[in-house]
């Protein structure tokens, strides 16, 4: 019920970073799931999971699920 956005992002080292929009603090209940989901099915990747004040939207105010260093952002245009 705090979960109000979340992104997924890819470093180009390999790393991914989960960015929680919440309001207070993550309910560890969902960290626990995420990291057991991750752990079972991700293999070597690492996972840091953070919180954040807010996720920037797009241009057109969408909401990007996931973003990685291989790509450009959709902020950035094309």
């Amino acid at each position: 019920a705090r979960l109000r956005e979340y992104q997924l992002h890819q470093y180009r080292d390999g790393r991914f970073e989960l960015r929680l929009d919440t309001q207070g603090d993550p309910d560890p209940r969902l960290i626990a799931a995420v990291r057991e989901t991750w752990n079972a099915h991700a293999g070597d990747a690492t996972l840091d999971i953070i919180r954040v004040d807010a996720i920037s939207n797009t241009i057109g105010q969408k909401s990007q699920d996931f973003t990685s260093d291989f790509f450009p952002s959709i902020h950035e245009g094309s």
